[in-house]
């Protein structure tokens, strides 16, 4: 959105945002891929829809996120370059977000009775839409591009914050899994390490480092959601020293596994677990940090 004159750029936040002009935003945020080489969108006014956006409309049509209009004909349309209203874009984003009804009693708003109500609800309860956007008379306002913004702004923030949620519940499970795997190793170690057998020792010393790298991960993950904490995915140093501790961590594995003396050495490694468990600790952190955005 917006024009440049004279090589200056002008956002014009008043200005009223088209059907197409949304849906291509909308469709951007959500992630929602145009089809190529598109000619014909099986709409009625197809004519009248701009080349760059037939394939944003296709592809929309296509997943159930718009419908169109009734010409006075019964032929659909899609009204290209009509002002889109606040309502049509609420329902647009709901369905590109594929959000999940919530009751419209509980969600407070003023919008009984609205034809978008239930969209409206819906992205109120993401915290896409303020109260003062979900009123059935701002839903039939024209959308305006300084509210298209906020509009898309949020809905990239509910986007990532239910991606951070879905690998948090992933690794939380991970997480549990080896704890589990863990106790049952501890607690064989106990019965069978006087008889001289390192077998369940040697499996103890590889999940334990998986363990710690996946509790690390999990608990900043966890705080990413409730703080402001955020990776740092710009900063050079980060993989370099991932790698060099995961190197350590192989290195360590061989030296206590693979040796003739691993008789000898493994007892001498698991003593001083405490430092390997701190190092472990920090490469699931840093593993954390390498994340390609690890929340909202």
């Amino acid at each position: 959105m917006g024009e440049s004159h004279g090589g200056r750029y002008f956002f014009q936040p008043e200005q009223t945002v088209s059907r197409a002009e949304f849906l291509a935003l909308a469709m951007d945020a959500a992630g929602l891929e145009p089809m190529e080489d598109v000619t014909v969108t099986g709409f009625s006014d197809d004519e009248a829809i701009p080349t760059w956006a037939k394939g944003s409309v296709s592809s929309a049509l296509k997943a159930g996120v718009i419908q169109g209009e009734r010409a006075p004909t019964g032929a659909p349309v899609f009204s290209a370059g009509t002002d889109i209203t606040c309502g049509e874009a609420t329902v647009m984003l709901d369905r590109l977000l594929n959000m999940a009804d919530v009751p419209l009693e509980a969600a407070g708003l003023s919008v009984q009775g609205h034809w978008a109500g239930q969209a409206a609800a819906n992205l109120a309860a993401s915290g896409v839409l303020t109260p003062d956007q979900s009123t059935s008379a701002a839903l039939s306002e024209p959308l305006t591009r300084a509210a298209a913004a906020e509009l898309l702004d949020g809905a990239r923030s509910a986007d990532a914050r239910r991606a951070a949620l879905r690998r948090l519940c992933i690794m939380g499970a991970v997480t549990l899994v080896l704890a589990g795997l863990w106790a049952y190793l501890h607690a064989v170690c106990l019965r069978q390490y006087q008889h001289g057998d390192m077998t369940p020792l040697a499996a103890m010393l590889i999940t334990e480092p998986l363990l710690l790298c996946a509790l690390a991960w999990t608990l900043l993950q966890a705080l990413c959601m409730v703080t402001r904490l955020r990776p740092r995915r710009g900063a050079p140093w980060v993989h370099p020293l991932v790698w060099a501790l995961f190197g350590l961590w192989l290195a360590f594995l061989v030296v206590s596994v693979a040796l003739p003396t691993a008789g000898v050495m493994l007892p001498r490694l698991y003593g001083g677990r405490a430092a390997t468990a701190a190092l472990f600790f920090l490469l699931g952190a840093l593993l954390w940090l390498t994340q390609p955005d690890a929340g909202p």
